[in-house]
């Protein structure tokens, strides 16, 4: 328990004390080393004897007791400690937000106490700048400019240069806002999918709102041709792509109205017109935005900026006009006049709601010059009509088949259909019939109660422009069908060949009616018109039916003995016998024309059993043999015979 032994010394009362000499084994003579060996002082070899006496038992007892003790203080305190340390740890976290606090807030106070002796000396200069302001009110800044103070020249001057660098600066930051936004698109794209075209964002809006604010303030000129120009130019920059779409002089097929709409480029007219208007639309938002609305200041800004892009248009319309609509047959360009016709009409819609000017007289004469354009294509189509037939194929009248003029004519029929509303709007002008030549052409006469050249039709349609177009569609049909009729019989074919060869060309003219807008345009005016034409070539067609039906009319009377004379006896075998022949050339020739349209086909045989009740009732009234002993010799079918040749018609 101990490091060495321990030494007694001897007390005067007798009792036992502590020697408190070190016990190292080296201290002084008479120590005992660690070893227990007696120490050596170093010089003397001499071992001093010493009395070793027993420690009493209980004694070393008590005393392990009192040291367990100090060690388990001594755990207390240390342990004590450490919680010390963890307080002062967390005291010192929580005190150094504090402190730092308080240092900031100290500096707070500082620059506050600043600042107010700032504001002190502002006082006093605000007092003086006030009382220089009256002066200066009162002239007397005139007079400071005229004495020797030249240092106050070089302030205004400084000041003055300063302002027109700000100035400079935020039209050239209002310059970039505008340019960022006003970047060119390609409208095409934007046509192509429907998407509405863009507007300034709202972030935008609210910086140039700053800027024309600060641009009133300092009154400051050009801000505002500066947006018309910057957004202008964006306008037309888009609309390039379209624009190069547009047929330039020297295209020809892609304004043929045999085309299709919006082939090769006719379409690009109409899509520019539309652009041109989104565009319209999105600046006048850009305005709303801009001037909250004012209604002044959006149709100025509208106005303005409209003015370029108004301009460009005039010179395309000029060009188109130029090109297309006075150096070319107007049948062919067709197209291009009544899409210049519908696309200037929705622009005029588009500026006469948002600007408070009258329409720019540009404006207005590409409408008026357009406008003439559609008028002439409605004179020039009867023209073109005439002459087609007249260059068509004979050889195809001569077989009875279907011409080509009447395919051509009819698909630019069915084009121009698709222009309604335009063609309502050109037609609404014009009077009824002055699209017709003069003298009148021949076909025009054929049919005289129905075309436009009849007094009571033109008092029908006058001022009613629905009705001007249904007559004027109606005219170029009839106008092709009496044609072909003129032609076939100059060709010298039979009456009932030219019935059946106008038939079947009629036939093709119904299809493009039906399938197209033609049937809208013509209404119950056009149906009547095609119903009696239809009527006058069934007539033609049944021309050698009906002679031969004639054959069939009893003409002969009974003697007072009952019985026949011998005339009408002989009479009535003429007449079988040319019944039989033209009968059966009829039905051979009908045969012979192969007509695969199985609508024609079926009206046709329906139309020549009108025959049938007249044969039938010639036979039994002659069957009986009243004519001749020989009966069969005349009478070549039976009731049931006939009919089933008629039915083999179908």
């Amino acid at each position: 328990m101990f490091s060495g032994t321990v030494r007694y010394g001897s007390m005067s009362n007798g009792s036992k004390a502590f020697n408190n000499t070190p016990v190292n084994g080296n201290g002084p003579s008479g120590a005992l080393s660690s070893s227990g060996k007696p120490g050596t002082n170093g010089t003397s070899s001499s071992v001093s004897s010493i009395t070793l006496v027993d420690i009493d038992e209980d004694d070393v007892r008590v005393l392990e007791a009192t040291l367990s003790k100090v060690g388990s203080l001594a755990d207390q305190i240390t342990s004590s400690l450490h919680k010390l340390g963890l307080s002062a740890s967390a005291a010192e976290r929580a005190i150094k937000p504090i402190a730092g606090k308080a240092q900031m807030l100290n500096i707070y106070e500082q620059n506050l106490m600043s600042s107010l002796e700032v504001v002190d000396g502002i006082k006093d200069y605000a007092k003086l700048t006030e009382e220089c302001g009256v002066l200066i009110n009162a002239g007397a800044l005139e007079e400071l400019k005229s004495s020797r103070l030249n240092t106050f020249f070089k302030v205004i001057d400084k000041a003055e240069t300063l302002r027109r660098k700000g100035i400079t600066s935020v039209k050239e930051n209002f310059r970039h806002e505008l340019a960022q936004f006003f970047n060119p698109i390609n409208a095409s794209d934007y046509m192509d999918s429907q998407q509405l075209f863009p507007i300034l964002p709202k972030k935008t809006v609210t910086k140039l709102k700053q800027m024309y604010a600060f641009f009133e303030i300092h009154h400051c000129d050009g801000i505002d041709e500066i947006y018309y120009e910057i957004s202008s130019r964006y306008i037309l920059a888009s609309l390039a792509p379209i624009a190069s779409k547009i047929p330039k002089g020297g295209s020809t097929a892609s304004q043929d109205l045999t085309n299709g709409a919006g082939q090769n480029g006719t379409g690009a007219i109409t899509m520019y017109m539309d652009a041109l208007g989104r565009f319209f639309v999105a600046e006048v938002t850009n305005a709303q935005q801009l001037f909250d609305h004012d209604d002044n200041m959006t149709a100025k800004y509208f106005d303005e900026i409209s003015n370029l892009s108004i301009s460009e248009l005039f010179t395309i319309t000029n060009q188109l006009i130029s090109d297309y609509l006075t150096k070319r047959p107007l049948a062919k360009e067709a197209p291009i006049a009544f899409e210049l016709l519908e696309a200037i009409t929705k622009l005029l819609g588009i500026f006469s709601q948002f600007s408070q000017r009258p329409v720019p007289a540009r404006l207005t004469q590409a409408l008026h010059t357009s406008q003439t354009a559609v008028q002439n294509v409605f004179a020039d189509m009867i023209k073109y009509i005439e002459t087609r037939v007249e260059t068509a194929q004979t050889n195809v009248i001569m077989e009875n088949g279907v011409s080509d003029a009447t395919v051509d004519v009819m698909k630019r029929l069915s084009r121009l259909s698709q222009y309604r509303s335009t063609a309502l709007v050109g037609i609404s002008s014009m009077a009824p019939g002055s699209w017709l030549s003069t003298p009148k052409p021949k076909w025009a006469s054929l049919i005289p109660s129905t075309n436009s050249g009849n007094h009571l039709v033109q008092e029908r349609a006058a001022g009613n422009s629905v009705e001007l177009l249904a007559v004027y569609f109606g005219d170029c049909i009839d106008a092709l069908m009496l044609s072909l009729e003129i032609k076939a019989k100059i060709l010298q074919k039979k009456t009932m060949q030219v019935g059946f060869f106008v038939l079947s060309n009629l036939e093709v003219v119904e299809h493009y009616v039906t399938s197209s807008d033609i049937y809208k345009i013509l209404g119950n005016t056009g149906a009547e018109r095609l119903e009696k034409l239809r009527k006058r070539e069934v007539d033609m067609f049944l021309d050698g039916w009906k002679s031969v039906a004639s054959l069939l009319m009893d003409s002969t009377s009974i003697s007072g003995k009952g019985t026949l004379s011998g005339k009408d006896r002989e009479l009535i075998k003429e007449k079988f016998r040319t019944f039989n022949t033209e009968f059966e050339n009829l039905i051979k020739t009908h045969k012979a024309y192969n007509i695969t349209n199985q609508s024609l086909r079926a009206q046709l045989a329906k139309e020549v059993r009108f025959i049938s009740p007249l044969y039938h009732r010639f036979y039994d009234k002659h069957s009986g043999g009243d004519f001749s002993k020989h009966v069969d010799k005349y009478i070549k079918f039976n009731k049931q015979e006939f009919d089933r040749m008629l039915e083999s018609l179908e």
